[in-house]
């Protein structure tokens, strides 16, 4: 199944100068945060593994020489289901970010986030689900496609200055 990125939206950033506990050297870290929508469009698959990437809208552009040496945390959490019913879920696999280079100007490296994530009869009607409907004589197919939202949370460490 291809997940598909519905859309991210960002909250506003914090920066924070700092000092390296091991050299002593100015470092700044920079929190990003927000939330994103995945769904997977005519796909009615019940179980699916897929991958999103995105760029974090709002991520400072860095020299692309950082991106090797840079750190960059994520974290990532399922906020809910629309509609919300007890047989579908969504859960996070693996998350992470990094510096990657920018596509539109190689010499500046930017955020980007990588999600595996696991849905159950999310995008789907469960054989519980088809059965109310036809004892409703609703088609199933009537059922809304149910979309996913998540909210993520990166940290990266970049020198200061730079």
């Amino acid at each position: 199944m291809d997940l598909i990125l519905d859309g991210v939206e960002p909250q506003p950033r914090v920066d924070v100068i700092a000092t390296d506990a091991e050299s002593g050297a100015p470092v700044r870290l920079t929190t990003y945060a927000g939330t994103f929508t995945i769904g997977a469009g005519s796909d009615n698959s019940a179980r699916a593994r897929g991958e999103i990437r995105f760029w974090v809208p709002d991520a400072l552009a860095h020299p692309a020489a950082l991106a090797t040496t840079a750190v960059a945390q994520a974290a990532v959490v399922p906020l809910g289901l629309v509609p919300v019913h007890e047989d579908n879920d969504a859960a996070v696999v693996a998350c992470s970010a990094r510096l990657l280079p920018d596509p539109t100007d190689p010499a500046w490296a930017r955020v980007g986030v990588e999600v595996h994530l696991e849905v159950r009869n999310l995008f789907g009607t469960s054989e519980k689900i088809a059965q109310l409907m036809q004892q409703m004589r609703r088609d199933p197919a009537e059922f809304p496609t149910t979309h996913a939202r998540f909210g993520y949370r990166v940290t990266t460490v970049v020198p200061h200055g730079t």
